[in-house]
């Protein structure tokens, strides 16, 4: 048997704060963890904000186990699907992982789900590579903030855009968009300054990446000069403000970067 309890704001003064439970069924949920009833299970999810944190110690003076379930870094999505795929015993190209976390999403059972499905049903001949994502997973693809700065430093103004509207129809905001250039943009920067002589990884460390970032970054660094990424760098600084309030339209905010990113790459 198992039971969720689920908390919504309203404008009852007496309702319990957004995260928390009553304490009368904290101390109802206390009470029963220090019994044995093997059919009675509870399971709580804390988002580890401040609310509810005093019930949630609460909890854990009693018999109640405590997991930690931290989101993963956008590397532990694909790190999971290459796992995945590795107990499936399914060889996969290298842009499999990255192809099925847009194709599937973020939530790890739908992954876990989608990476069976597609193992089981594809025919097995060869690696997955990624158009076998792509065509099986067809109308499901996510658009997220990271798809728009790979089209971006590619070049791909078009692409980008296209991009941009699938993303803010998805949920997408202007202030995700411009922190996902963002950091893209400092992977740019610091991969411009890592030693080449050094191994991949050591050079990595140098600048404070990791190698497939290294690796990554040095490749989208072709077409980049470094009067383009400066112009880049302000056009992404105005956007940023916009988005946040100083402009009236934030979605036109973030297609006006998008095209001058572009043109500040033509330039070169």
């Amino acid at each position: 048997m198992g039971r969720a309890e689920e908390v919504s704001d309203d404008d009852d003064e007496s309702a319990p704060a957004a995260g928390s439970l009553d304490d009368r069924v904290v101390a109802a949920l206390v009470a029963h963890s220090k019994t044995d009833e093997p059919d009675v299970h509870f399971v709580l999810l804390h988002r580890n904000a401040n609310s509810g944190r005093g019930q949630l110690n609460a909890l854990k003076k009693g018999k109640a186990t405590v997991t930690d379930c931290k989101t993963p870094t956008r590397k532990g999505y694909t790190d999971f699907v290459a796992t995945e795929f590795v107990s499936l015993h399914r060889p996969i190209t290298p842009d499999v992982p990255e192809a099925m976390v847009l194709a599937a999403g973020r939530d790890l059972r739908a992954l876990a789900a989608a990476c069976g499905q597609l193992s089981a049903d594809y025919p097995a001949k060869g690696r997955l590579d990624r158009q076998a994502v792509e065509s099986f997973f067809a109308g499901r693809v996510e658009v997220d903030a990271f798809a728009i700065a790979d089209a971006i430093l590619a070049g791909d103004t078009g692409k980008a855009l296209v991009a941009t509207r699938q993303a803010i129809a998805g949920g997408a905001t202007g202030p995700a968009i411009t922190a996902a250039l963002a950091f893209n943009f400092r992977n740019l920067i610091k991969a411009s300054s890592a030693p080449r002589a050094m191994p991949l990884e050591q050079a990595a460390a140098e600048v404070g990446l990791r190698d497939w970032q290294l690796r990554k970054a040095r490749q989208q660094l072709t077409g980049w000069s470094p009067d383009a990424v400066a112009r880049a760098l302000r056009a992404l600084a105005e956007a940023d403000a916009d988005v946040k309030g100083a402009a009236v339209d934030a979605v036109y905010a973030i297609e006006l970067m998008i095209i001058k990113l572009g043109r500040a790459r033509r330039a070169g």
